[in-house]
């Protein structure tokens, strides 16, 4: 999968994700919704479009267990 980027970001009461890849795969939104729940990223609003490329733009309230969140771009 060739991905343009992902970005992780915290706001001042929370967090942004940007995900933003050139084509969909199979099992994609899981497999990101399921990465948040194991660094306890809690989603309150969310938007996604899976139907020729991935796109996913999520925002949190609040981080479980940990006191900050590192911000980071994965190429």
């Amino acid at each position: 999968m060739t991905n343009k980027g992902q970005i992780i970001g915290t706001l001042e009461r929370g967090f942004l994700v940007n995900v933003d890849s050139r084509k969909s795969c199979p099992g994609l939104l899981v497999s990101v919704l399921e990465t948040f729940e194991e660094v306890g990223l809690n989603v309150v609003q969310a938007r996604v479009s899976c139907s020729y490329t991935f796109l996913l733009q999520a925002f949190g309230a609040q981080v479980r267990n940990q006191k900050t969140l590192i911000p980071q771009l994965i190429n």
